[in-house]
């Protein structure tokens, strides 16, 4: 066995809400390579643009604590594996590496990994990646450890009514979450004859901004009718844009005593919640 090898694997759970949610990059807990001079590293998740097409890109980066500060010769392979460790892909590169160093990155299309291949790189909702580091020209196995990283996720559900309505006119309704991460939703909405029209005023959100929201209207009976979403209800993009969600007309059997009852369901995405790192031989 090799006295310089070193394998890392990078379990991520609830890993397609990060992709699906946010733009920025997803770093493993720092790991050390006590077969490469104690070096310290990291693993690393990101979207990127290439030629009109999104991936999402795999990559290694020597970090800045590192306690080593020569310049390291260094062979590499990253993987993306599926959960019986079969090899979906891979690239091997030799760089240069100085603390700072960001490795060359193995990309995959986007849509393969969310849509196409799916099942294949989350299977049971766990995204697995996999670097091996040596030295020389020769490999073989030698220590490896286990990085489990857990993307949290949350969804509350919030209820308000609407009370006069008279079409038209334009009114403010407010969601009160019961969450110390979301204190507050604001929506102003206009009242036609046969419509609803929402759009987001105001949202007072703490520790984070990657949400998903879901309007309904609430029966007589309390159960949830869906109202017909022309877009994302808080995408930044169209945030601007009036005619976020319509209803579905007609509204009378929803009204009574010109009062509209509405359920708000927010879910949103804390970032990484646990992290474990498991040294094994």
């Amino acid at each position: 066995m090799s006295d310089n090898t070193f394998e890392v694997k990078w379990r991520i759970e609830n890993a397609i809400s990060w992709f699906e949610t946010r733009n920025d990059t997803l770093y493993s807990s720092q790991f050390l390579a006590g077969t490469l001079k104690n070096t310290r590293w990291k693993l690393r998740l990101s979207l990127n643009s290439q030629l009109g097409e999104k991936y999402i890109s795999f990559s290694l980066q020597r970090d800045i604590e590192d306690d080593y500060p020569q310049t390291i010769n260094l062979n590499y392979e990253l993987l993306f594996i599926a959960s019986d460790g079969s090899l979906l892909k891979s690239k091997r590169c030799t760089d240069k590496f100085d603390p700072k160093t960001v490795s060359q990155e193995l990309n995959v299309k986007q849509s393969v990994i969310l849509e196409e291949e799916k099942k294949a790189y989350f299977a049971e909702g766990v995204l697995t990646v996999c670097c091996q580091l040596w030295k020389g020209s020769n490999f073989s196995y030698g220590r490896s450890c286990l990085i489990q990283t857990v993307i949290g996720k949350k969804c509350i559900k919030v209820n308000t009514t609407i009370d006069n309505l008279s079409p038209p006119s334009i009114m403010n309704v407010n969601f009160m979450p019961p969450s110390t991460d979301i204190s507050l939703l604001s929506l102003d909405v206009y009242v036609g004859s046969d419509e609803l029209i929402f759009k987001r005023k105001h949202v007072e959100c703490k520790s984070f901004s990657w949400y998903l929201c879901k309007l309904f209207a609430l029966g007589s009976n309390g159960e949830e009718i869906g109202f017909k979403e022309r877009n994302d209800l808080t995408n930044q993009l169209i945030l601007n844009n009036a005619e976020i969600i319509q209803s579905m007309p007609p509204l009378d059997h929803l009204i009574r005593k010109g009062t509209l009852s509405l359920q708000l369901e927010i879910t949103y995405y804390p970032g990484v919640v646990s992290e474990s790192t498991r040294i094994m031989f």
